[in-house]
């Protein structure tokens, strides 16, 4: 079959690999359509310890066509989406309900090959059947399921929001809170087109900010629009500049929520003084629950996902279009 391998930071290679057969309790997937998330590209940069050779995806939908031992046939022919994580149960982490943080993580993309292939495997307790939801959208569970995820770790009160990124999870974060929370939420991004995008997805306000500098605007207009500041503050950028604006953006006992995925070479800039003068709290999100995957499967309905891919694309365009860096939600489906 064809894949794409991660070979070593800095390279994929889309050649030809063996078919994966499905050990017990597993099924074999013909891949309908899998997504590029940021962890996928940060692992093309060498940021996070994954062995190669390596099949890199981790949002995966497909079609199963092939059953291992232990597995009830009902599966077979049916299309489903992947939960792609699992965990021991028996860790210290496990033991203390952070499943996300199990210290004998397996995933698929990660410890064991994904979906940027034609076929994969999955065990088949990882597996929710999608009915009449498109591939395009059965994509979208797994990074819905963080973005519910990180919500759950945090107070949540009809108080403005303030995001930092309009890309994919600012966006996905702006519908979730503006559609199901009914909280308003504001949007800062250096790229006017973005911001355009957080408003038809729902945010209130916008603001184009520089990617460095001082924004002395800014900053009074968030002050007004946020009654003193935000008390919730989401980083979906992972830039130490919009971090630490945020800092300076918050209000008084105010949570900052860091989502986005920082290279391992970023540093933030902040003082215990500026912390302590307001009580505010710093918190952050790695990944999804099992919990929090059965959620975004109900939820999924009600968002409009579809105006949030960039592009679709078949595994021979993936390693080129990783030098060029993806933009947006990409699409890989891997009859092209």
């Amino acid at each position: 079959m064809k894949a794409v391998i991660f070979t070593h930071p800095g390279e994929l290679v889309c050649t030809e690999h063996p078919l994966p057969e499905p050990g017990s309790g597993e099924v074999r997937l013909r891949v309908d359509a899998a997504g590029i998330c940021t962890t996928d590209v940060h692992i093309f940069h060498g940021h996070f310890a994954i062995r190669p050779p390596r099949v890199l995806g981790h949002e995966i939908v497909g079609t199963v066509v092939a059953l291992g031992a232990d597995v009830s046939g009902e599966w077979l022919g049916r299309r489903v989406g992947v939960q792609p994580a699992r965990f021991c149960g028996t860790c210290s982490a496990c033991r203390r309900g952070a499943l996300e943080l199990c210290e004998n993580f397996q995933c698929l993309g990660n410890t064991q090959d994904g979906g940027y292939a034609e076929y994969t495997t999955a065990a088949a307790d990882q597996l929710v059947p999608l009915g009449n939801i498109a591939a395009d959208t059965g994509v979208w569970l797994e990074p819905l399921a963080c973005v519910l995820h990180a919500l759950n770790g945090v107070s949540l009160q009809q108080h403005p929001v303030l995001i930092a990124g309009a890309g994919t999870f600012g966006n996905l974060f702006t519908q979730v809170l503006t559609r199901i929370y009914h909280i308003p939420v504001g949007v800062v991004d250096p790229n006017p087109a973005r911001l355009d995008k957080a408003l038809a997805m729902g945010a209130s306000r916008v603001w184009h900010v520089p990617r460095e500098g001082a924004t002395p605007d800014t900053d009074t207009r968030i002050a007004a629009w946020s009654d003193s500041g935000p008390a919730l503050l989401i980083d979906t950028s992972g830039q130490a500049t919009a971090i630490e604006r945020l800092l300076r953006w918050a209000g008084p006992r105010a949570t900052l929520l860091l989502f986005g995925v920082s290279a391992p070479d970023v540093q933030v800039r902040v003082t215990p003084a500026a912390l302590f003068a307001r009580e505010l709290h710093l918190t952050a999100s790695a990944g999804m629950t099992p919990q929090a995957f059965e959620v975004a499967f109900q939820m999924l309905p009600k968002l409009t996902l579809e105006p949030l891919i960039s592009a679709r694309v078949g595994l021979d365009a993936v390693p080129e279009l990783f030098q060029k860096m993806p933009v947006g939600k990409v699409i890989i489906t891997p009859e092209g």
